[in-house]
C-alpha cells in the first residue's frame, strides 16, 4: 500500500496563513506580494527553523516555506507592520559556487 503524503498546509497548519501551497521554484524570478509570514521550528532538528511565507500572485493567495539562511535572516528583520511588500526570490550562485536564494 502506497503511503499517502500530506500537503504542506496540513503539516504547517492553517493559522492566518492560507493559500494554495506552492514550491518556491514556481515563483522564482517573479515579482510577488508578500502579505504575511511566520517562523516554525523544524520537526527534524529542534535547533533549526524555517519560514512559511504567504504571497499574492495575480490576486491569488499562495503559501510556501523555506529554510534558506539568507531568507530567514531577511524575514527576521522584516516587521509585520511593513507588509505588504513586493519581493523577488531568485536562485543565485555564490563565490564558492554554492547556490542560495536571494530576495530583492
Amino acid at each position: 500500500m502506497e503511503k499517502q503524503l500530506k500537503r504542506i498546509s496540513e503539516v504547517v497548519g492553517g493559522g492566518s496563513l492560507t493559500g494554495e501551497p506552492v514550491d518556491i521554484d514556481e515563483i522564482l524570478n517573479d515579482d510577488v506580494v508578500v502579505t504575511d509570514f511566520t517562523f516554525r521550528k523544524s520537526q527534524f532538528d529542534e535547533d533549526k527553523q524555517y519560514v512559511v511565507i504567504q504571497i499574492e500572485v495575480d490576486g491569488v493567495k499562495k503559501v510556501f516555506s523555506t529554510g534558506s539562511g539568507v531568507v530567514l535572516d531577511l524575514f527576521d528583520r522584516l516587521q509585520k507592520e511593513q507588509l505588504p511588500v513586493l519581493a523577488k526570490f531568485e536562485r543565485v550562485k555564490g563565490k564558492s559556487g554554492r547556490k542560495y536564494i536571494k530576495v530583492s
